[in-house]
């Protein structure tokens, strides 16, 4: 079985894995929302205090805090990904027995580079493309719609037999 796929990584593409790469740390969510509303409720509990004292900056610092991250999560990356290199790359994935041959064309460069199954860390899939996981914020990201041989059901199969971790 012969699997090949191309993408192209236009600003759409970036943009979704730079949201679903922030979305899955659970954990970090979940502690900026718990803390927020603990200090939110301290906060009312005493009635409003002014900002000038404890309670208050707390209060301040907890909506700044709340405030960075989530303009370092959402908004940051959409004003970055005009500068970056990656933008309108074309990735043209041929997945072999023990790895997979990857040929990019760019503006700015163009090069070959083979990935052993081995380095793939997990594999994630959202409703457009297929992430393959490197670290916890670097992938490959393959368009689902880009397959010239095989398809995405296929590779996600393949990847599977590999041993390749999966989360859907």
């Amino acid at each position: 079985m012969k699997l090949s796929a191309a993408t192209i990584y236009d600003k759409e593409r970036l943009l979704r894995f730079s949201i679903y790469s922030s979305l899955k740390r659970r954990a970090l969510w979940v502690m900026l929302i718990l803390c927020t509303i603990l200090v939110t409720a301290i906060y009312f509990y005493f009635g409003c205090p002014s900002f000038f004292d404890t309670i208050g900056l707390c209060f301040f610092l907890v909506l700044v805090i709340d405030g960075v991250i989530l303009f370092t999560h959402f908004v940051l990356p959409s004003i970055t990904i005009k500068q970056s290199p990656s933008l309108n790359a074309r990735l043209t994935y041929d997945f072999g027995v023990n790895s997979i041959k990857l040929v990019v064309e760019s503006q700015n460069a163009s090069g070959q580079n083979e990935i052993f199954y081995t380095a793939i860390k997990q594999v994630m899939e959202s409703k457009e493309d297929i992430y393959l996981f490197l670290s916890n914020q670097q992938a490959y990201v393959v368009d689902k719609s880009g397959f010239t041989e095989g398809s995405a059901d296929e590779l996600v199969a393949f990847l599977k037999e590999k041993g390749v971790p999966y989360k859907k």
